[in-house]
């Protein structure tokens, strides 16, 4: 059977951060606590020396400066076709042909390396 945890129990005056505290001040933040904890066991960190500094985007991650501007040509493309479509069925009928031939060029497109 497990234990009952009350709010009361887990909350209380005597936890750190609120050693101090009078009423009205500002409540605790884990940043706050975190450097008062730092300060008191003496533990310094340098600027210069973080754990990992990311210089640069993995290369799946990386965005090439061309391929924002194929999406948004991909977008308008689709854009047109539904505007055609809606505007004039019978000629987004005649002209699907060509409106696939663009947009499987530019899906070809993208996958230049």
């Amino acid at each position: 059977m497990s234990k009952k945890i009350n709010l009361k129990n887990l909350l209380n005056e005597n936890t750190p951060g609120f050693e101090n505290r009078k009423f009205g001040d500002s409540l605790p933040t884990l940043a706050s606590v975190q450097q008062a904890y730092q300060a008191k066991a003496g533990i310094t960190e340098d600027e210069e020396s973080e754990e990992e500094t990311v210089e640069e985007a993995a290369p799946k991650m990386r965005v090439r400066p061309y391929e924002k501007e194929l999406k948004a040509a991909t977008l308008s493309l689709k854009r047109f076709e539904n505007m055609a479509r809606m505007e004039d069925p019978g000629a987004h009928g005649r002209n699907k042909g060509a409106i696939a031939k663009a947009m499987k060029a530019l899906q070809a497109l993208r996958h230049l390396r």
